[in-house]
């Protein structure tokens, strides 16, 4: 059997990642990939609907990275203040991602996620001020000051 060239439609472990183009045995890809519809058959046609379906996700990426773009710019530099309870400067419970989150929500009038959140430690457990960044995109990190504050 000889070798044909092949688009994968999935990440396939040891072969490739999805929509590359990869030489397999005829047998593998008429018994393996074409029936579980991992792959499908290099021709000039299926090359130009892959080079336009790319185009598509390529122009998506970039629109959405730049709504991140424009996020990091409302978010950058910010001071984002979260009162909380104490006594002797030791805070009741913690501040967490969950808790940034709103307080961004509530002050900035922008919705992060809190999974976006990222922090030193997990939890802040100290008065003070901290340095707090956001991961808007895989290329777009804002970094804003959170001011931690004691209401008695």
């Amino acid at each position: 059997m000889s070798n044909i060239s092949v688009i994968l439609k999935e990440d396939i472990k040891a072969l490739g990642k999805k929509n590359a183009i990869v030489q397999v045995k005829e047998g593998y890809a008429k018994n393996m990939l074409f029936p579980k519809d991992l792959a499908i058959p290099y021709t000039d046609s299926s090359a130009k609907k892959l080079k336009k379906e790319q185009g598509d996700v390529d122009a998506r990426h970039a629109r959405g990275k730049q709504a991140c773009e424009d996020k990091k710019s409302l978010l950058e530099g910010k001071n984002i203040v979260v009162d909380v309870k104490c006594h002797d400067d030791k805070i009741f419970g913690s501040v967490g991602h969950k808790d940034i989150s709103a307080a961004i929500k509530l002050q900035l009038k922008l919705d992060v996620d809190k999974r976006k959140v990222i922090m030193e430690d997990d939890h802040i457990k100290h008065l003070g001020s901290y340095s707090v960044k956001v991961k808007l995109h895989p290329e777009v990190i804002a970094t804003l000051e959170l001011n931690i504050r004691c209401i008695k």
